[in-house]
């Protein structure tokens, strides 16, 4: 199941490193990257 991200969303310091949503936002720049 894919976490939500807030159409905005930016990952943030202030977050846990590679938190639920940081992972989902980085596995969407990667697909569109490819």
């Amino acid at each position: 199941m894919a976490t939500r991200l807030p159409k905005k969303y930016a990952p943030s310091v202030e977050e846990p490193f590679m938190n639920a949503k940081q992972k989902e936002f980085f596995r969407r720049r990667l697909d569109n990257w490819r």
